[in-house]
């Protein structure tokens, strides 16, 4: 058929003019205008043209509404509109992906990073129900708009490197340093000299044998502080009614964690019942033991029984370290053993 308004031919089934837009009453066309030869209008074959009445138009939600009608040229500037708006917005995408991308081959050395992710690409098709005005009545028209939707979600992840010092280990370290010192002020005070009894006089005065520091000493608590040569002197229980023996000797003290090794170096006897002596040379005692709360106790096997020796406290005051212990022979005597050196 043709169009009433501008004589185009237009499809049978055609409810406006694709030339013209004019809106086409089932049944009016405008007369065939000539031609060279008698034309007959296409018609899609099997295929029955629609009309008001047969035909059931889908109901959409109206997105927008427009009076009047709606011309050829206004669609094609929408369509390319929209393309063009496409196109930006994948042209945009590129560009951040680009760019991100050599970001993350660049980042990171500071610490952080910063990262933009396309999370949704979606593409909808909406249904667009326009009301249009024809000379016969109102009639509604569905047209379809392809609507792209483009999110671009920006993800920041920062990652920091912090350096924490934890309570336990500023314990540790403290723990070092202290062992550290603790072994340097051992260093400084060990002896290989050999004692003589008056360098005792502090212990086994007038006033008895020292059993305790005295009240202006400061007490030693490493025990690596110990460490090393010493002068010993020991007091040995009156059993016979005779009178005491004091004996002198070497002790050096080695340790491996808690572990210790307590080596007596015998040197010289005072017998109060015979002439004092010494003892032969290279005549050394090894005891092992360990370090047990703020006790170092050792044993040793001396001709098959069993010798102990404990030191249960150490201190410093005027320029030398002090410590005092007990030495437990056999048969079950507790003999008095006290130690110095600066």
């Amino acid at each position: 058929m043709f169009c009433p308004k501008c004589g185009k031919q237009i499809k049978d089934d055609d409810i406006f003019c694709a030339y013209c837009g004019e809106s086409i009453t089932p049944g009016a066309q405008a007369p065939a205008k000539p031609g060279p030869a008698q034309q007959t209008p296409y018609t899609l074959p099997n295929q029955a043209a629609p009309t008001p009445n047969n035909y059931t138009y889908p109901q959409q939600p109206n997105v927008f509404s427009k009076s009047g009608g709606k011309k050829n040229g206004g669609m094609i500037a929408i369509i390319v509109t929209l393309s063009v708006l496409l196109a930006a917005a994948v042209g945009s995408v590129i560009f951040l992906l680009v760019k991100n991308s050599e970001d993350d081959s660049s980042g990171g050395k500071s610490g952080g990073s910063k990262r933009s992710v396309v999370t949704s690409d979606t593409t909808e098709t909406e249904a667009t129900t326009v009301t249009e005005e024809t000379t016969s009545g109102t009639e509604p028209i569905t047209e379809s708009t392809v609507v792209t939707t483009l999110t671009t979600t920006t993800i920041e992840a920062t990652t920091e490197t912090e350096t924490t010092t934890t309570e336990t280990a500023t314990e540790v370290t403290t723990a070092i340093s202290a062992d550290s010192a603790a072994k340097a002020e051992a260093a400084a005070y060990s002896t290989n000299d050999r004692p003589t009894f008056d360098e005792f006089d502090w212990c086994a005065g007038q006033f008895g044998l020292v059993s305790a520091p005295p009240p202006n000493a400061e007490v030693i608590d490493n025990y690596y502080a110990t460490g090393g040569g010493w002068k010993s002197m020991i007091v040995y229980e009156d059993t016979t009614g005779v009178g005491t023996t004091r004996e002198i000797d070497n002790i050096e003290i080695f340790f491996d964690g808690n572990r210790v090794t307590l080596t007596v170096d015998w040197y010289y006897v005072e017998p109060p019942y015979s002439e004092a002596y010494y003892m032969d040379e290279g005549t050394v005692t090894q005891f092992s033991g360990a370090v047990n709360g703020s006790v170092i106790h050792t044993a040793s096997d001396v001709n098959g029984v069993t010798v102990t020796i404990d030191l249960y406290s150490f201190w410093r005051t005027d320029g030398k370290q002090y410590a005092i212990g007990t030495l437990y022979l056999p048969d079950g005597t507790s003999n008095y053993l006290a130690l110095v050196r600066k």
